[in-house]
């Protein structure tokens, strides 16, 4: 991922660039920290351009992580490649896309 900004005011955590093998577990990181302050997780994937395997895992196990603890995961515009991989995976509507 070229650039990964976690703002804690309204519970977002940006991306942009690549989501892969090496970025990954920086946006895992990510909405862990906001997550820990926020109720609500919102991650703006608009500028991300790649998401392979393990950017969706990451998506996936942040998804899974924040149900169990009651909290909310939502997806704000996804880039079309990025919804693209959603939609061939079948997970596209297991997130909230807003």
């Amino acid at each position: 991922m070229s650039h990964l900004h976690a703002l804690l005011g309204p519970g977002t955590v940006t991306a942009s660039g690549e989501l892969d093998v090496v970025s990954a577990p920086a946006l895992t990181e990510a909405i862990v920290a906001v997550a820990a302050r926020w109720a609500s997780v919102t991650i703006d994937l608009s500028a991300v351009t790649f998401m392979d395997g393990a950017g969706l895992s990451a998506l996936v196990g942040a998804r899974t992580r924040m149900l169990a603890d009651g909290s909310v995961l939502r997806i704000r515009t996804p880039h079309q490649r990025v919804r693209h991989v959603l939609r061939l995976t079948n997970l596209e509507a297991a997130f909230t896309i807003v």
